[in-house]
């Protein structure tokens, strides 16, 4: 089984959670950014590039590493096994309340992929994200390391 590093994004503005769906593909569920880390990139700068990629925001702040999970894709069809870094990001302007954005070039090369975004709150009820990807969400609500 092959094994792919990825990279998955909580991106908060306030008390809200930036979530997709895909339009023409409807059974892939909500999901937050993320994707396939590139040969030699360090973990961070994928997590800032497949979020810019895929959402269109740049005003992006890192607030933290939340971890990593492991994922076994063949309950949905993939012989293949990730070994997922969650991040969170804060968006630092005003973005839209909801929005499509085009990701050009994807890393399975099967784009362009057209997502639409919306904000919820995930303080109040967390979202149903499809494929674990919620599995570090609980971390995002943990106070801000200090030193």
């Amino acid at each position: 089984m092959r094994i792919i590093l990825k990279v998955l994004i909580y991106i908060t503005h306030g008390d809200r959670l930036l979530v997709f769906t895909h339009p023409e593909h409807p059974a892939a569920g909500l999901q937050v950014p993320g994707g396939t880390v590139e040969t030699g990139e360090a973990l961070v700068t994928a997590a800032f590039r497949e979020a810019r990629e895929e959402t269109g925001l740049r005003d992006l702040c890192l607030v933290r590493r939340l971890g990593m999970r492991w994922f076994d894709g063949r309950p949905y069809g993939k012989s293949e096994c990730h070994l997922r870094h969650f991040f969170h990001l804060t968006c630092t302007t005003h973005p839209p309340t909801t929005w499509e954005h085009v990701e050009m070039a994807s890393s399975d090369l099967t784009g362009p992929h057209r997502f639409r975004f919306h904000w919820c709150d995930y303080l109040a009820k967390p979202p149903d994200l499809i494929a674990e990807m919620g599995a570090c969400l609980d971390e995002v609500r943990l106070p801000e390391y200090t030193s």
